[in-house]
């Protein structure tokens, strides 16, 4: 029965009944705001309240034209933070649609292809190398199978999985495959999956107010006190002097009406959604008019490292020996009989990898693993057209990567028909099934000298936060020979997924502004590290903070150490929002970038999210106040010098239009107490 369903399938009738049990596939986001509300949404804080009541009492006083002056202004306002939203929303949807949902399966024992938000569990799920993975599902069968897991995880460095794995089986929605292919039977849609339960932490959450709102609220609840308090006084010494009681209330009440700063609403609004705009044209969509004075008032900026401050691309960083004096002319030929340890890297590089090369696809010309790509970019510099290459080298057998062995192998035979094996792999590995070091073109017997010699180069590129693959090789003469043992070590290569060009400078310009940049990430301390202290977050003797190291500590403890720490690595997606929380207890404004579902939590809880628009989830993107468009850290840093100035000229403002409004007031609660004549009546 079971292989008849992994040959086959469920059937479209059980795919259809099952659908009915489970519903779509499909993230639980924010409910989507209509129209209507957007609009009404305009009109619900204080000071628009406030102005609403005056408007009411001017009516009252037989004020009309006032009164329509008032309330023409609290709906030009309305309609002008209306639009913005209305925009910014519709980018939002824009967004969304950019992503391509769809998903194969096999159902009555042929592949299709459907919508992903279809799947149900049970499907059998088909994925190819490039795929972006639909739903949760269990592996049935795989081969050489790597998953990209760095927007949930944000571990860097794909995943070797196997089905044969108790702890590597899964597999899990919005991650990617970079290589191989697998057979998987769906465990989990929508909002049992991974990525759905993370959702699930943010999608109820409440909106908190800004800064800026808050201090508008206090400001207008001074304004009704005071305004309440003017209009008794008043009243009450124009009384006392001989005045009519009920002239004298009117007489207050018009004084308490003006007030309020009835262009105070429109002139902020006004000025963010100046804002807004002036932020788009810098690649910063805010989702809210208020996220842009948010900017203005951040402390802490907590980052995630893949992604968002590096490139989540792996780079050949160093090669030993170098390879920047070989020459290939005879080695692309096939024609060689002794070779180098040059000739030996630069064929491992070029052929012992699974990477589909696209020739005809300059903007994706290779689809495969991360750090396999990184290595054919770098041989692109010495030969260009490896298809060719691959065809002169004829690879006749395979020994693929796998989590135990840690490395693999390829055997090629060349055209006089020689036959080299070539293995990558973890050096510790790669030395351990060496007996021979080549020196030049020599090979001769390693020694504990030259094993020590290597671990030490080896420890040193970990400690610069590179990730290192050792060589070897050795002739094969028949294939019953081909096995990884009695290898000739050739060198070692490192590569490193570089920061993001100008995430230095940017950590620079925070600092000088006040702001701490904070690098939180869920890849390993020694990477973390070396990757902060490029681009400046990590000084001098500071340390690096482990996520073990936060689930244990105290909340004192945990306030101490945020004090004190600008950079955690392997951390979860609770440690982030635990981080979060510690800096606003202490009363910084901060914000929290990001682009993984792990991040979604931390930015929702953040003063201001920020995600990613290209490589962000839609998760992510839910949960964030600020989008990038361009996915540049260093966009951010612009949206805060934009987010400073309006929040200033805001603030300009408000003290302008309340001293105008004070000294009207004050000119005629003194004339009331003097006993003198009301002026500034017409």
């Amino acid at each position: 029965m079971q292989d008849k369903f992994l040959n086959t399938g469920l059937t479209e009738q059980q795919a259809s009944e099952r659908l009915r049990e489970y519903g779509y596939n499909q993230i639980k986001g924010r409910k989507q705001k209509r129209p209507l509300f957007l609009f009404l949404n305009q009109f619900a804080d204080f000071m628009t309240l406030i102005l609403l009541a005056a408007a009411v009492v001017s009516i009252f006083l037989g004020e009309e034209i006032e009164a329509f002056v008032i309330i023409a202004i609290v709906i030009f306002n309305g309609i002008l933070g209306f639009i913005q939203e209305f925009k910014t929303e519709k980018t939002m949807d824009s967004l969304k649609a950019m992503a391509a949902p769809m998903s194969k399966v096999m159902r009555d024992g042929i592949v299709k292809t459907v919508e992903t938000k279809v799947l149900v569990p049970g499907d059998l799920l088909v994925v190819e190398s490039g795929d972006r993975i639909g739903a949760d599902a269990k592996l049935v069968e795989c081969t050489n199978f790597k998953v990209d897991e760095s927007l949930l995880t944000g571990e860097s460095v794909p995943v070797f999985k196997t089905s044969s794995s108790k702890e590597e089986n899964y597999i899990y929605m919005g991650t990617v495959a970079v290589s191989g292919h697998c057979l998987a039977s769906i465990t989990g849609t929508g909002a049992m999956t991974q990525m759905g339960k993370i959702a699930g932490m943010i999608s109820d959450a409440d909106d908190e107010k800004t800064p800026l709102q808050l201090r508008l609220a206090k400001l207008g609840k001074w304004l009704v006190i005071g305004c309440l308090g003017i209009c008794a006084v008043v009243a009450l010494i124009g009384t006392l002097h001989g005045g009519d009681v009920f002239d004298m209330l009117l007489a207050g009440i018009s004084l308490a009406v003006a007030a309020i700063p009835e262009g105070l609403p429109v002139v902020v609004t006004v000025a963010l959604a100046i804002g807004v705009n002036r932020m788009v044209k810098v690649n910063a969509l805010a989702r809210k008019l208020s996220a842009v004075e948010t900017l203005g008032n951040i402390r802490v900026i907590c980052s995630d490292k893949t992604g968002t401050i590096t490139e989540n691309k792996m780079t050949v960083k160093f090669t030993v020996p170098e390879l920047v004096k070989m020459k290939t002319d005879k080695i692309v030929q096939g024609v060689k009989t002794e070779y180098a340890q040059e000739d030996i890297m630069f064929l491992t590089f070029a052929l012992c990898h699974n990477v589909h090369i696209n020739p005809s696809d300059p903007e994706s010309r290779y689809n495969g693993d991360p750090t396999e790509v990184a290595l054919l970019e770098y041989i692109e510099k010495f030969y260009f057209d490896l298809s060719r290459l691959m065809k002169t080298y004829k690879r006749v057998g395979e020994i693929s990567f796998d989590s135990d062995r840690k490395c693999m192998s390829v055997i090629v035979e060349t055209k006089d028909h020689h036959k080299l094996m070539l293995t990558k792999g973890n050096p510790e590995v790669i030395m351990a099934m060496s007996d021979q070091i080549m020196e030049g073109k020599t090979a001769k017997p390693i020694t504990q000298n030259d094993k020590n010699r290597i671990h030490r180069q080896n420890k040193d590129f970990s400690y610069q936060g590179l990730r290192v693959l050792g060589i070897c090789w050795k002739p094969v003469t028949k294939m019953s020979d081909a096995t990884e043992s009695h290898m000739i070590f050739a060198g070692l290569e490192a590569m490193e997924d570089l920061p993001r060009a100008g995430v230095e400078e940017s950590v620079s310009l925070c600092k000088r502004a006040g702001i701490t940049p904070v690098m939180i990430t869920g890849d390993q301390p020694g990477t973390a590290a070396a990757v902060a202290r490029k681009v400046g977050i990590l000084s001098g003797d500071e340390k690096v903070v482990t996520g073990s190291q936060l689930r244990n500590a105290t909340q004192k403890q945990m306030d101490y150490i945020t004090q004190t720490t600008h950079v955690y690595a392997s951390v979860s997606p609770s440690d982030k929002l635990e981080i979060v929380k510690a800096y606003k207890r202490k009363g910084y404004i901060t914000a929290m970038t990001g682009d993984g579902v792990n991040d979604a939590p931390a930015l929702k809880e953040a003063d201001i999210g920020v995600a990613m628009g290209i490589n962000g989830t839609d998760v992510t993107r839910e949960a964030a106040d600020l989008v990038l468009l361009d996915d540049n850290f260093n966009t951010i840093v612009v949206a805060v010098r934009e987010g400073r100035i309006i929040y200033q000229n805001i603030r300009r403002f408000i003290r302008y239009l309340l001293s105008c409004n004070i000294g009207e007031v004050l000119t005629m609660f003194v004339a009331a107490i003097a006993g003198l004549p009301m002026p500034l009546i017409p």
